[in-house]
């Protein structure tokens, strides 16, 4: 990570010294971009109301959150399409669809609980792979367009969704575990939100400063859960909201047929504020559950 800053800097310090060309046509724009990023997804409960022996044999109480499960460094590779079209002099309409596949990460199943008054907590460590897909679709207008710079408004709606897998696992506190092969916990998640956000666009030369942040105001999300060695299921349901941001620098090279290059930072999270869990039949709130995922970008684009 360190190495792709120096690069983003030097990227720019080399671009701020290129000429003030007549900036290309942005009527249509079509590219491909890899998004190298990490994230996690967090899920914490509270079961309170149920027998504290159903959350470890010895337990006398249950504290709240009673449960977390923390999917973490979920480090992914992403493909994504993108386009952008402009519909007159101001109005515009944008999206993107990406998947990619989450090599790596690590799952922290604890529990929280009370012996006689006592806090204990048990903690289970899992190795995790997935996959992850999304898209948006957004419309919107300019305020203000010159020359070299365009500041817009947009709406629009964003779908996010990761599978993850966790296998084996040892015991941070003992000597139990389950080798790597054998699929202990599945965790699904699927988000819809609608997007209000703002677009800056700098043209410099051969140079073009893209920046763009959404405030996520409202998303629905479905969570499943699963634990194949127990053969149970939980399904979460409820509403969120959170924000996303995004700046990339490209530059235009005529030697490659005005193909733009371009890097950048990428950065999405997403916040339960209400939600139940439910279980054998029987409802339990949400804590917490979030959403989050940042990494660096790296973009060819065409624009005609």
């Amino acid at each position: 990570m360190r190495g792709a800053w120096f690069f983003i800097a030097a990227f720019i310090s080399a671009s701020a010294q290129a000429q003030n060309l007549q900036p290309a046509s942005d009527n249509l724009e079509i590219g491909v971009r890899y998004w190298l990023s990490s994230g996690q997804t967090i899920r914490s409960l509270d079961a309170t109301a149920l027998d504290p022996t159903a959350i470890h044999p010895l337990a006398t109480g249950t504290l709240n959150p009673s449960t977390s499960t923390n999917y973490e460094q979920l480090d992914a590779n992403v493909l994504e399409l993108f386009a952008r079209k402009r519909i007159d002099e101001r109005w515009f309409a944008k999206g993107n669809v990406g998947l990619g596949k989450t090599g790596t990460g690590t799952l922290i199943d604890e529990t929280f609980f009370t012996i006689n008054g006592e806090p204990f907590h048990t903690m289970l460590l899992s190795n995790v792979d997935g996959k992850l897909g999304y898209a948006t679709i957004d419309i919107g207008g300019d305020l203000m367009r010159s020359r070299e710079t365009a500041f817009s408004v947009f709406v629009g709606y964003q779908y996010w969704k990761e599978k993850l897998n966790a296998n084996g696992y040892s015991d941070a506190f003992g000597s139990q575990g389950l080798p790597p092969d054998v699929r202990v916990a599945t965790n699904d998640i699927t988000w819809h939100a609608v997007r209000l956000g703002g677009e800056l666009r700098l043209t410099h030369g051969r140079t073009r400063f893209i920046m763009e942040a959404a405030w996520v105001p409202y998303a629905g999300y479905r969570n499943e859960a699963g634990f194949p060695l127990s053969d149970t299921s939980a399904v979460a349901t409820g509403n969120g909201r959170g924000g996303t941001f995004e700046a990339e620098v490209r530059r235009d090279f005529p030697q490659l047929g005005g193909i733009d290059i371009g890097i950048g930072v990428r950065y999405w999270k997403l916040n339960a504020y209400n939600g139940n869990e439910v279980v054998g039949g029987v409802s339990f709130p949400i804590v917490d559950l979030s959403s989050e995922r940042f990494g660096f970008t790296f973009t060819v684009a065409k624009s005609w």
